[in-house]
């Protein structure tokens, strides 16, 4: 599957297959190809978490809160989703073979001085799968899809002032790929490869007042090229391109109670074209894309019952990504919603977090697909729901 530039291995060659191994089996979820839910806490509030998360999962969420942290935190997810991805028209009915998937992240907070905190965090915030049958009806748009796309993110959050805190992030990201499609006189197509590409992030928390407090995130976008062989002989590459994020956050304490919303706005405009090239750059069943910029709208409430145990409650609403001509079946993205609601309790250094998250997506009446190259459409109808447990562990030493 890896094209070696040289003899000498490299650490990644090493510890990307087996972080991939621990953390993910990716799944299709939110808009576009975003697996919104990192942490438990995050998950229960609907991702409206960036102003008020004081965790080591805010290497992710928003790097400036790792600035109040004051000891050192171990931090271990996982998260499992049981849903159905399927189709129907005048051919049948075709459903995904893979109905449970699974993913994880995995972070760490390290006081250096007061008010100066590091942070490491392992996630997969992108990817997908989905697999159908080889003679399903839609087989020439694809029969099977695995994204993973793994992130390693090493930050600092500084204390700058008592009502205001900074953070900065630099991300290396690792990609292994492989689809699978059909050829219209029977056979199949397929590609594998993995590669990987660097970005950053920067975090801002500013308490104005008393009891509020607003907050902003930024991640850059990135493209990465799989390099690897077409139907194990042929050399090729594969690019996607991953947005720019912008996420607004504000939280308001009113006694036991905190009260947050959020506003995430991402670029997948930046995404016009997939396609797989040859060594020489020539690209090789080139499918035009035209995605639209996304947003997500989340709200999320939290109730502490004492100083261990607290209960929260969140939605989130998630804008198309991918435009309805160009939807496949392993690509049916449409408008997204989800309910959840979760707790956490504290036992001395240790700290239980568990959610449940019911998602759904407005079903998608497909009457006017894009051709492919075979002529074909995707006329279909598509139908996507999903139920999600989130666990976390977080220990303080």
């Amino acid at each position: 599957m890896r094209q070696q530039l040289d003899s000498t291995p490299r650490v990644a060659d090493t510890l990307a297959p087996l972080l991939l191994w621990l953390l993910s089996t990716p799944f299709l979820h939110a808009t576009g190809l975003e697996q919104a839910y990192q942490s438990p806490e995050g998950s229960a509030l609907g991702n409206a978490v960036i102003a008020s998360v004081d965790d080591a999962s805010a290497i992710h969420y928003n790097v400036a809160g790792l600035a109040n942290i004051e000891e050192f935190q171990l931090q271990v997810n996982s998260l499992g989703l049981y849903g159905n991805a399927r189709y129907r028209n005048q051919a049948g009915r075709f459903q995904v073979d893979d109905t449970f998937q699974n993913t994880g992240s995995i972070f760490a907070a390290a006081p250096l001085s007061e008010g100066l905190v590091l942070g490491l965090g392992v996630t997969n915030p992108f990817g997908l799968k989905a697999s159908y049958a080889d003679d399903h009806d839609l087989r020439n748009f694809g029969i099977e899809g695995e994204l993973a796309h793994l992130r390693t993110s090493l930050g600092v959050g500084w204390k700058a002032s008592r009502n205001l805190e900074l953070g900065a992030t630099l991300v290396w990201a690792y990609e292994n790929f492989e689809s699978i499609s059909g050829l219209p006189r029977g056979g199949t197509t397929r590609f594998k490869g993995d590669g990987d590409a660097w970005g950053y992030a920067l975090g801002l928390r500013w308490t104005p007042a008393p009891k509020h407090r607003v907050a902003l995130n930024y991640r850059s976008g990135m493209d990465v090229t799989s390099k690897g062989k077409l139907n194990d002989t042929i050399p090729a590459s594969f690019q996607w391109t991953y947005p720019h994020q912008f996420i607004f956050g504000y939280a308001h304490d009113r006694g036991p109670w905190t009260f947050e919303a959020n506003f995430q706005y991402n670029t997948w405009s930046d995404l016009e074209l997939l396609a797989l090239r040859l060594e020489d750059g020539t690209p090789l069943l080139p499918q035009r894309q035209d995605w639209h910029d996304s947003q997500f709208y989340s709200v999320g409430i939290t109730y502490r019952l004492d100083d261990k145990t607290s209960l929260r409650a969140g939605y989130l609403h998630g804008t198309q990504a991918v435009p309805d001509p160009f939807t496949t079946p392993l690509l049916a993205a449409s408008i997204y919603n989800a309910i959840s609601a979760g707790f956490s309790h504290q036992f001395q250094k240790l700290e239980l977090d568990a959610t449940l998250i019911l998602n759904w997506r407005k079903d998608k009446d497909l009457q006017k697909g894009a051709p492919n190259l075979f002529g074909q459409t995707a006329n279909a109808i598509y139908k996507t729901n999903s139920v999600a447990f989130h666990l976390g562990t977080t220990y303080r030493f």
